[in-house]
């Protein structure tokens, strides 16, 4: 009894193993969903009391009304604490069949009760509301501030130690590489997306959490030898997998066809340059589009700001199209202005070589598409010039009398004056040579005889 007794005083409080007498803290991790808003997951903290309560400390809670969707773009968002029963929080969930996976905390009861307090304590105040950001301040973040309290900053300098990838890399990961929200994402996201990040900077997403925890080591008396936060693992409800497809909303191929044939239609119908126009003018409004939107989260939001893609989507076409009219097309100043409107895309490539930001490939994508205007104005004008050779060469071969009869056909001004006079003067000459043959009338006079009398 003395040895055993002996060897319980050498235990530290963290590493007495958790029983059902004591009170238990646990991490809360539920996998994605198949939907858009549950595509990132969630997590929580659950208390576990020996008296059987189950209580969910969730950050993760909003107010939606009208205009929760802007707020949510702008970053202006509030999301609060809330604390339900562990039973609703699984029917919710349950429900969506999402896994479901918990995680005994090694602490001692009274780390327990420490912790638990915090969270009472936050939720009877106001701090339990807070300013939500889509990465560096959610419902994953605000678990690892609580954490790091907890443990007097030993979680955070652990954490700090681990490397991990850019933002960027992770949201491709749950969000589907192909998929459409995961491409614009990547679109108007700026370079803060690109940022070498560690366990503590970088554990925005649940999963990532759950990561993070699973390695950190911590010890609640500095003196004793460290353990792992994590003291087991169990899955509370077993759900799907919940992949993001690759694949596409019909309403998006119809779009990139229709999309697509307005850009292509100039190579096909050259003769008819409107639809040069048209392309440029679908074009320089679809850049518009994109141009502004960049812009207003731009000024709205830190991890949008100075994106390189407000170079690529520089509605710089949609200017230049207004001084294309129907005559000006043709003229060398409209080559001049397509060679500008690519040199937007281009400046973003040789930026990007100075920053982290991947903006690959929509710089690329855009060049592609203003080289392949240069190419359909080239088509155009070609078209044009074949169409005048081959009028001038009708026109040179036509036999003399159809090409006097086209002149009177398009007379100029006054050529009808000379038309008259012609034949007034040709047919004067024979009469003169007549009235030789004939003797002079008896009394002459003065002045020119006129063609009706000499006929």
């Amino acid at each position: 009894m003395t040895l055993i007794a002996l060897l319980l005083t050498l235990l530290t409080p963290a590493q007495i193993p958790p029983d059902s007498d004591h009170p238990e803290a646990w991490v809360v991790i539920v996998d994605p969903g198949s939907e858009i808003f549950t595509r990132f997951g969630h997590s929580a903290f659950l208390i576990r009391d020996p008296n059987g309560d189950e209580t969910i400390y969730d950050f993760g809670v909003f107010d939606f009304d009208a205009s929760f969707a802007l707020r949510f773009i702008k970053g202006k968002a509030k999301y609060y604490l809330d604390k339900r029963p562990l039973p609703e929080f699984m029917n919710t969930y349950e429900t969506e069949k999402r896994s479901i996976r918990g995680h005994l905390l090694n602490l001692s009861p009274a780390k327990v009760k420490e912790l638990r307090n915090i969270l009472e304590s936050l939720y009877d105040s106001e701090e339990r509301y807070y300013r939500y950001h889509h990465f560096s301040n959610n419902c994953s973040t605000q678990m690892l501030f609580i954490l790091s309290r907890l443990f007097k900053g030993d979680v955070q300098y652990s954490l700090e130690k681990i490397p991990i990838v850019p933002w960027r890399t992770n949201l491709g990961s749950v969000l589907g590489e192909y998929s459409l929200l995961n491409w614009g994402l990547r679109l108007v996201l700026s370079s803060e997306l690109d940022a070498q990040r560690n366990a503590w900077t970088g554990s925005f997403l649940p999963y990532l959490l759950e990561r993070s925890l699973l390695a950190v080591q911590v010890s609640e008396d500095p003196f004793a030898k460290k353990v792992p936060l994590i003291a087991k693992s169990v899955t509370f409800y077993q759900g799907i997998n919940h992949t993001q497809s690759s694949s596409k909303p019909w309403w998006f191929y119809v779009f990139t066809l229709l999309f697509g044939l307005i850009l292509l239609l100039p190579l096909v119908l050259h003769k008819k340059p409107f639809f040069l126009r048209l392309a440029f003018f679908t074009w320089g409004l679809f850049s518009l589009m994109i141009f502004s939107a960049l812009l207003f989260l731009h000024l709205h939001l830190d991890i949008c700001a100075y994106n390189l893609n407000l170079l690529a989507f520089f509605p710089f076409l949609l200017v230049a199209a207004l001084f294309m009219g129907k005559d000006r097309l043709y003229q060398t100043r409209s080559l001049v202005l397509l060679v500008i409107a690519a040199l937007f895309p281009i400046m973003e490539m040789v930026l990007r070589l100075f920053t982290i930001q991947r903006s690959y490939p929509f710089p690329e994508w855009t060049l592609a598409i203003h080289l392949l205007f240069i190419l359909e104005w080239t088509v155009v004008i070609l078209s044009k010039k074949r169409e005048l050779r081959k009028l001038v060469t009708e026109l040179e071969v036509l036999s003399p009398g159809e090409e006097s009869k086209a002149g009177r056909e398009t007379p100029s001004p006054g050529s009808g004056e000379q038309a008259q006079s012609i034949p007034a003067t040709e047919e004067k000459e024979p009469s003169s040579e007549d009235s030789e043959e004939k003797p002079p009338p008896k009394e002459p006079h003065h002045g020119e005889s006129s063609p009706l009398n000499t006929a």
